[in-house]
């Protein structure tokens, strides 16, 4: 390859195998192409990379778009026939200069996962969110083709938001404006919003000393009848 200390370089075709080596001090190796277009290792951003801007603020930044589009950074696969569990794009975080066994694999990833086989009026596609503690990440929560959300479910299917195990609900209702079907923790007690009003849920003889009832069947029956009479 050739070697470039400084100066412009214009009209040239890098044949395969060639390459360009940028040499100099630091904040002053920059590789700048079409201005704004490109532009590698820019002065006063030593190690960043600028994509529509010559002064990026981080590792990499891109701009782009004049209107209400905003840049756009897209992930692809050249897979030509997407089967079901086939990833399109995959972001992974991990820390790969950190010494031990767990501490420099994948953390947390984000993936785009196709959820059936493609074709001319399929691409039904999951978004998966992935975490570790001690291990390579694995799914916590997904985003189904069909808007629904899963946090500890694989498979959403019955409601747009699935939980395993449970959720915890503050206690107080300060600075909240609740609307029909709000569900509140407040006074000792869960409340569920109608009309103008908040509606104790626990009006139950076998209402427990927290204030919930403790028979999962009556439990139910009290929320389908709640959300029946909004």
């Amino acid at each position: 390859g050739s070697a470039i200390d400084g100066g412009v370089i214009s009209n040239v075709d890098i044949e395969d195998g060639g390459d360009i080596t940028l040499t100099g001090t630091v904040n002053t190796d920059k590789l700048i192409v079409d201005t704004t277009t490109l532009v590698v290792n820019p002065s006063g951003h030593d190690g960043e990379v600028g994509i529509g801007t010559a002064t990026p603020i981080s590792a990499l930044e891109i701009q782009d778009g004049v209107t209400t589009g905003g840049a756009i950074l897209t992930l692809g696969t050249k897979e030509p026939s997407v089967d079901t569990n086939d990833v399109l794009g995959r972001i992974n975080f991990y820390a790969p200069l950190d010494t031990g066994v767990d501490s420099d694999i994948v953390g947390a990833s984000i993936a785009a996962v196709a959820q059936d086989t493609f074709s001319d009026t399929v691409n039904s596609t999951a978004l998966v969110f992935q975490t570790g503690a001690s291990e390579v990440a694995t799914t916590k929560m997904i985003i189904d083709e069909a808007g629904r959300v899963g946090i500890g479910v694989a498979a959403p299917a019955m409601q747009n938001l699935e939980v395993n195990t449970g959720i915890l609900l503050g206690d107080g209702d300060t600075g909240l404006t609740p609307v029909n079907g709000s569900i509140s923790y407040h006074g000792g007690a869960f409340h569920g919003y109608k009309g103008d009003d908040w509606v104790a849920l626990d009006a139950s003889p076998s209402a427990s000393a927290a204030g919930w009832s403790n028979d999962p069947v009556e439990l139910m029956i009290l929320l389908m009848a709640f959300f029946y009479k909004l």
